[in-house]
């Protein structure tokens, strides 16, 4: 889902050293348009030229982003922001300028002011638009506001160059901003009722939610946005907990089939490192939390449910715990399913299977399959798999076979199941957090975790990283070196941990770095054998204690994450299609109006 993987990071979330390179762009773009401006008029006088480009088009954008900012810009188009947004704006009089040019080459008659009022009326019309969007403001209010721009510039060329303003045409100004305006309003209009068609509320709500989120941090309003698409639904969380023969705690394991999202600070988004540690403050141990056969749809949208469902969790761990399994174990199997590798291992009766990359990426997998396979798996086996997404290697919009993965998984649990007996299983947990690295790298709060099995001499470790997928270089690299220790098989897992989604700095278009992209896999080596080392301190004769947790809490759900998800493609396609042909008609009337009038 586009929405809530992380979009890229634009200009907007810029600090001021990034501002100010902006504005320094904007200033030579200005006298660009100056340059080719002169042309118009024949003037060769390099200081005019300057003039020109300083006082009449670039200084009046800098003094309306101050105004904008003050009155209407709010908490989110702050003045940096501001001088940001009109400093990109400025090209398009630029584009003005050189339209304007090829216009008198051809023989039309038309002057400075003139190509100059056509584009800062296409920039204000722009602009009204942004502000719209991310402030939440009418457009009526955005569009006034912006007015302000054109005639600023135009006040303040035709000062530069005649040194008065009794020439200015007023009537010609009023009529080329309306012009301007109409593109800003059909698009708005058509975006509106995209939204309403869509998921019933107005884009503005939506859009100025999904900015304010990113850009400040605030949640409410786009949890609200959420909330209203999402649905009534019931959410699981399966944990094992890990038993010495004496009876303590060796470890927990956690597999939510609840999605960590949709966005930073917005529900279930930093669900890994939340559960590891509820999990460890309540069992003052170790714990692990593996992605589960989850999408999007199983995003807990709520704040409130989130916490509910965290407090159930501990809850649960608080009491007393039942007896532990006693069904058959096995070693690792796997087997190859269209370029993905399926594994299971059983362990005390309960399948643990796993869906990882090998030859292609792997993504969310569709909570359907994971029911139709627990279904299947429950009426031959008697018992309910447990089923792990790895979520290792990164491919945009990977391609999986559901019915073959399907198949696959359902063989692999039969032949875990075939080479299972009841010998005795060793199993430890180590985690350990690297020192040096955090959520700027794409490292989550929870880490590094390793979970040891050991079954009739063969010793298999499953990494956990508390990311946001992984780099299919960095998934052999780190598995390759960790079974040069002397482990049998090792597997890597990331937690699609969605708190390191739209960090301040991130330069990755997604808005988050995958594990490889800024951090390589030997950089992690030092914390993965600390973490190694630890695991092994805790490897003995382990009993499993199942528990399931259900909670009824609030999720995006199928139609609201599709919904979503189809108004941001969709908004982007019409602001295109329409945007094109709706400005290039203004674009040529205005400069028709001024070469004729």
């Amino acid at each position: 889902m586009r929405a809530t993987r992380g979009s890229e990071a634009g200009v907007l979330a810029s600090g001021w050293p990034r501002t100010t390179i902006i504005c320094v762009v904007g200033l030579i773009s200005s006298f660009l348009s100056a340059l080719l401006l002169a042309l118009i008029k024949g003037l060769l006088d390099p200081l005019k030229i300057l003039t020109i480009g300083f006082i009449g088009i670039w200084l009046p954008a800098i003094i309306f982003s101050m105004l904008q900012s003050l009155t209407i810009g709010g908490n989110v188009m702050n003045l940096r922001r501001s001088m940001t947004n009109v400093s990109v704006l400025i090209n398009f009089i630029l584009l003005a300028s050189i339209v304007g040019l090829i216009a008198h080459v051809l023989g039309a008659d038309i002057t400075i002011e003139e190509v100059i009022l056509m584009g800062t009326a296409l920039a204000a019309s722009f602009n009204a638009l942004i502000y719209r969007y991310m402030t939440g403001n009418s457009l009526a209010i955005s569009g006034a506001t912006s007015i302000i721009w054109p005639i600023l510039a135009l006040v303040a060329s035709a000062l530069a160059l005649n040194g008065s303003i009794s020439n200015i045409n007023y009537f010609k100004i009023l009529l080329v901003i309306i012009i301007m305006a109409i593109p800003a309003i059909i698009i708005s209009k058509g975006i509106d009722r995209l939204s309403e068609k869509l998921v019933g509320m107005s884009a503005k709500k939506v859009f100025r939610a999904y900015i304010t989120n990113w850009l400040t941090g605030a949640k409410e309003d786009l949890e609200s946005v959420f909330n209203h698409v999402g649905v009534d639904s019931e959410v699981i969380c399966n944990l094992l907990c890990i038993s010495a023969p004496q009876g303590s705690l060796i470890g927990v394991i956690a597999v939510p089939y609840v999605h960590p999202g949709p966005l930073k600070n917005i529900g279930s988004s930093s669900l890994p490192p939340d559960l590891i540690f509820t999990i460890e403050s309540i069992c003052k141990t170790k714990a692990l939390s593996f992605h589960g056969f989850t999408t999007h749809a199983s995003d807990i949208t709520s704040s409130r449910d989130y916490q509910l469902f965290l407090d159930q969790i501990a809850r649960e761990l608080s009491q007393p715990l039942s007896p532990p399994l006693n069904g058959p174990s096995s070693r690792l199997v796997r087997i190859n399913v269209n370029g993905l590798s399926v594994g299971c291992h059983l362990i005390k009766g309960l399948p643990l299977v796993f869906v990882s990359a090998d030859k292609v990426g792997v993504e969310d997998i569709s909570e359907r399959l994971r029911i139709e396979v627990e279904g299947e798996i429950e009426k031959a086996y008697g018992v309910k798999p447990i089923l792990i997404n790895a979520h290792n290697s990164y491919e945009e919009e990977p391609r999986m076979d559901l019915e073959k993965l399907k198949k696959g998984i359902i063989d692999v649990i039969g032949l875990a199941f075939k080479n299972s007996s009841y010998d005795p299983i060793k199993i430890g947990i180590g985690r350990v957090k690297p020192a040096h690295y955090g959520k700027s790298y794409g490292l989550g709060d929870a880490g590094i975790g390793a979970l040891i099995i050991e079954f009739k001499g063969l010793k298999y470790c499953y990494l956990m990283i508390d990311a946001n997928n992984a780099e299919k270089k960095f998934r052999s690299t780190i598995t390759s070196m960790v079974k040069s220790l002397g482990y049998n098989d090792c597997e890597l897992f990331t937690t699609d941990n969605h708190s390191i989604v739209h960090l301040k700095g991130v330069k990755a278009k997604r808005g988050y770095y995958i594990l490889g992209e800024k951090i390589k896999a030997e950089e992690l080596s030092n914390t993965v054998k600390r973490t190694l080392e630890e695991a092994e301190a805790s490897l003995q004769d382990a009993n499993v204690i199942y528990k399931t947790v259900k909670v009824k809490a609030h999720v995006l759900g199928d139609i609201g994450h599709k919904s979503i998800e189809n108004l941001m493609d969709q908004a982007v396609q019409k602001f295109r299609s329409l945007g094109l042909t709706t400005y290039g008609l203004a674009l040529i009337t205005s400069l028709l109006l001024c070469a004729l009038a």
